[in-house]
């Protein structure tokens, strides 16, 4: 994936981040047990939302690849800086919609989150992030291109209409409201992280990050 990403990512208290984990980590991967793991990521990542990838990294650092102390320092700042002009957190609601299964490695099984909720946090960040301030590409980014979702399997391992009421029912058993429903049915607000996403995925953890 070319340049970084801007994920939302549940706090740290909040009980759905342990739930989600624990699908994404262990429950979940546990059912493709003879898979490689060139065709499943099964040590795990951060549950989260994506609000925009293609993130240059000369958008906010100079600094030379080897030289990733000052990047992570240039991107934190970056970060900080932008924080006034994102909603606040309370603004900021994600609710999930549905269980889907994807064609893309990393949504090959993700839970739908609706738009509005986080659609102006994600229209804030593609505008600072990627369209240069500019307001019109990004609207239309957010109005036909954007599609928010929480990944559970980074994979291209088969799932059939069988296999994936299967799945859904162990996400359901974990007490994960998938059509939004309950207290584990999305979360609100949470920790903007800016992850190097043009990295192999084991090394996709935040360079900086801040909290809405």
């Amino acid at each position: 994936m070319p340049g970084c990403s801007l994920w939302l990512v549940p706090s740290k208290e909040s009980p759905i981040r342990n739930k989600l984990f624990s699908l994404i980590s262990q429950t979940l991967p546990a059912q493709f047990p003879h898979v490689t793991p060139e065709q499943l990521v099964a040590n795990g990542f951060i549950p989260h939302v994506t609000l925009t990838s293609d993130v240059p990294v000369d958008l906010f650092s100079r600094a030379p690849e080897n030289d990733e102390a000052r990047r992570k320092a240039d991107a934190q700042a970056w970060l900080d800086g932008i924080r006034p002009s994102l909603p606040r957190g309370s603004e900021v609601d994600v609710r999930f919609q549905a269980l889907d299964v994807g064609q893309k490695f990393v949504q090959k099984l993700t839970l739908r989150v609706e738009k509005e909720g986080v659609k102006p946090l994600a229209l804030w960040s593609r505008i600072l992030a990627v369209e240069d301030g500019l307001d019109q590409p990004a609207q239309r980014w957010a109005n036909e291109l954007y599609r928010p979702h929480c990944s559970l399997i980074y994979g291209s391992v088969d799932i059939s209409d069988e296999k994936k009421s299967q799945l859904q029912k162990l996400v359901e058993d974990s007490g994960i409201g998938i059509d939004g429903s309950g207290d584990l049915g999305g979360w609100t607000g949470g920790t903007v992280w800016l992850v190097p996403t043009f990295k192999p995925i084991p090394e996709w953890e935040p360079w900086a990050e801040i909290v809405i």
